[in-house]
């Protein structure tokens, strides 16, 4: 780190960053353990149908996980913004508090060439913006975070790797600070079976299975069971051999603007991700060089 540059805080908040993500594995996996659960195959009353159920003795928590997925988040765009603040200098206690790192978002400039001068590029207003959020940083600082206000610039061996993460950081803190909570589901990453049915006279009756994975939310959830697949029989089913399984893991739904269903994410795997970009962003930041 250069001599000057301030990243002890920014480190705090990734710390706290890592104890919310340690706090979501360990409750999350006491639920989520065994990963893969058993599915019912059950035959309806009129014989014509079969479903694959899974059936668990009480809901997912999803809320309170969602509460700590809110806190990770929280603390990971927050690092960045303690790193501005502590390196700002020559300025009013008010025009302090109004500093802060600037992502740009994805719906800032969609098209935008990521090897471009981003900020000359930008409408007046969203200059004048990023601007007063590094109004008091020392030029070559200043220089080295106007590259990397949409894209982290990362070391790898010898070169410089763009990842596109900040806007999805800043994404995630806004979606939480304005809905409270995340919205946090378990979903099924894998699911297999291998059902037989016969009917009244012995005769085998091929069965077309559709599985659905839908995701496990309370709207979803009926009395402890979750219709995973179902099937329609070519004929009427007398008896069944078998069996099915379901593989479960998190999942955070991100909705975009632009697209008409919401893109999601393994919330356990990419909050890591997130962490040890912006740890590594802060080692860039923290030796600009000259």
């Amino acid at each position: 780190m250069s001599a000057g540059i301030d990243t002890h805080w920014a480190r705090r908040k990734l710390d706290r960053a890592r104890v919310h993500l340690a706090e979501l594995q360990r409750v999350s996996g006491a639920w989520l353990e065994p990963t893969t659960y058993p599915l019912d195959v059950v035959l309806a009353d009129d014989g014509r149908r079969l479903e694959l159920v899974l059936a668990f003795a009480e809901p997912p928590p999803l809320e309170e996980w969602a509460l700590v997925v809110g806190d990770c988040i929280h603390n990971i765009r927050t690092a960045l913004d303690v790193f501005i603040w502590a390196n700002s200098e020559m300025l009013s206690e008010n025009e302090r508090e109004r500093v802060a790192y600037p992502i740009l978002q994805r719906d800032d400039d969609p098209d935008a060439d990521p090897d471009a001068d981003l900020l000359e590029d930008l409408p007046s207003d969203r200059r004048r913006w990023v601007k007063q959020n590094l109004a008091g940083l020392p030029r070559p600082l200043r220089s080295q975070v106007l590259k990397n206000i949409r894209w982290a610039s990362l070391p790898v061996g010898d070169h410089f790797v763009r990842h596109q993460r900040l806007p999805l950081i800043a994404e995630l803190d806004k979606i939480d600070k304005h809905r409270l909570a995340l919205d946090l589901v378990a979903s099924t990453s894998i699911a297999t079976w291998n059902v037989r049915a016969w009917g009244p006279g012995g005769e085998e009756v091929p069965v077309d299975l559709d599985y659905s994975g839908p995701d496990l939310g309370t709207a979803t959830i009926r009395n402890g069971r979750v219709v995973m697949g179902t099937g329609t029989p070519s004929g009427p089913i007398a008896r069944t051999q078998g069996d099915a399984w379901v593989t479960l893991n998190l999942r955070v739904r991100v909705p975009v603007p632009t697209t008409k269903d919401p893109t999601s994410m393994n919330v356990l795997a990419w909050l890591g991700h997130f962490i040890e970009d912006v740890d590594g962003l802060l080692d860039v930041l923290g030796a600009p060089g000259p």
